[in-house]
C-alpha cells in the first residue's frame, strides 16, 4: 500500500511539475496541439490548478495523515476543491479545440462534467458528515484528475507501438479517464461490496438521529 501511494504521489508530482511550465513566460517544450496558441490563457490555468489539485490529492487518502491533522486534512480538502473548481472551468473553452477533433473534445468535455460531479457528490457527503461515503465520491473525483497521469503513459505507449497519432488520441481522450473510474469502481466494490447508494435525502437520517461514519 506504501509502494503503491509512493508511487502516485512521484507521478503526481512529475505530471503537477510538467503542467507549471505553462506558468513560465517561455514554456519549454509547449504541447503542440491548438490550444496552446487559441486559448493560452484558459490553457495556463487549467494546467497550474488542475496540477496543484493532482499533487493535494494522495496526502488526503492518508489514514494517520488524517488522524494526525485533521484540521490540516479539513483544508487540503477544501483546496482541492477549489483547485477542481477552477481547473474544470479553464478546461471548459480547451474542449472545443481540442486535438484531433470533436470525438477528442467530447472525451475532455465529459472528463470536465463528471469530474466537477464527483467532487460536489463528495462535498455534499462530507457536509452531511457521512465520511464513509464522502471517501469513496472524493476516490472517484481524483481517479479523474489522475487523467492527466493517465495520458501522459497512454500517448507514449501508442506512439511506441506505431499506432496512428489521431484515432490513438481520440481513442486516449476517452481512456484516460474511464480506465481510471473503473479501476477505482472495482477496487470499492471489492473491499465494500455492492457499493451502497444512500439517498440523500436522508444521508444523515440514522438510528437515533447519528450519521454511521464507519468506512
Amino acid at each position: 500500500m506504501k509502494t503503491g501511494w509512493g508511487v502516485l504521489l512521484f507521478l503526481a508530482l512529475v505530471n503537477c511539475i510538467l503542467a507549471m511550465r505553462y506558468l513560465l513566460p517561455r514554456v519549454p517544450f509547449p504541447a503542440q496541439l491548438p490550444n496552446f496558441k487559441l486559448h493560452r490563457i484558459a490553457l495556463t490555468g487549467h494546467a497550474a490548478f488542475a496540477g496543484i489539485a493532482l499533487l493535494v490529492g494522495p496526502f488526503q487518502f492518508l489514514d494517520t495523515f488524517r488522524r494526525r491533522w485533521p484540521t490540516l486534512h479539513g483544508r487540503l480538502g477544501w483546496l482541492y476543491i477549489g483547485t477542481v473548481a477552477l481547473g474544470a472551468a479553464f478546461a471548459l473553452p480547451l474542449t472545443l479545440h481540442a486535438g484531433f477533433g470533436p470525438i477528442s473534445g467530447a472525451g475532455f468535455l465529459t472528463l470536465d462534467i463528471v469530474w466537477l460531479l464527483t467532487t460536489a457528490i463528495a462535498l455534499r457527503w462530507a457536509i452531511k458528515l457521512r465520511f464513509d461515503l464522502h471517501r469513496r465520491w472524493m476516490l472517484r473525483s481524483y481517479a479523474l484528475a489522475a487523467a492527466a497521469i493517465s495520458l501522459r503513459i497512454m500517448l507514449p505507449i501508442s506512439a511506441v507501438m506505431g499506432l496512428s497519432p489521431a484515432p490513438s488520441y481520440r481513442a486516449i481522450a476517452w481512456l484516460c479517464w474511464l480506465t481510471n473510474l473503473a479501476l477505482v469502481e472495482t477496487w470499492l466494490r471489492l473491499r465494500y461490496g455492492t457499493v451502497t447508494r444512500v439517498p440523500l435525502v436522508h444521508a444523515s437520517s440514522r438510528a437515533g438521529g447519528q450519521p454511521d461514519n464507519r468506512s
